[in-house]
C-alpha cells in the first residue's frame, strides 16, 4: 500500500514540507513516484519517519546524530537473519500484488 505525502504527514504529524527537507537530508528515505511525479510512500517510509521524528523531538538529536542513528540501523538491519529479509521482501510483493489485482 503507497500512501500520499498528505497521508503520511497525518500520520505522522510531521509536516508535509519538513518530509520532503528530510529526504534531502536524510538518504535513506527515497520514496517512490508515480508518472505524474507525485510521491508514494510505503508502510516503511512512514516508520523511518516516525524514527526520524522521534531522534528530532523526543531524543533531541542533532541532523549529524539523526544520520549516525540511522546509518547505524541500517547496518544492524543488513547483519540482521536473512529470513527477515525474506518476509520483509515477500510482504512488499504482497503489497505490489494487492495493488495490481485491484
Amino acid at each position: 500500500m503507497f500512501y500520499s505525502i498528505q497521508e503520511v504527514s497525518e500520520r505522522t504529524g510531521v509536516a508535509d514540507y519538513t518530509i520532503r527537507y528530510w529526504e534531502k537530508e536524510y538518504n535513506l528515505l527515497r520514496p517512490e513516484k508515480d508518472s505524474r511525479g507525485k510521491r508514494r510512500y510505503k508502510s516503511s517510509d512512514v516508520e523511518l519517519i516516525k524514527k526520524i521524528k522521534e531522534l528530532i523531538y523526543d531524543k533531541k538529536y542533532q541532523a549529524s546524530g539523526v544520520k549516525k542513528k540511522l546509518k547505524q540501523a541500517q547496518k544492524e538491519n543488513l547483519k540482521g537473519n536473512s529470513s527477515d529479509t525474506l518476509n520483509i521482501v515477500k510482504k512488499e510483493l504482497e503489497e505490489i500484488l494487492e495493488i495490481v489485482n485491484r
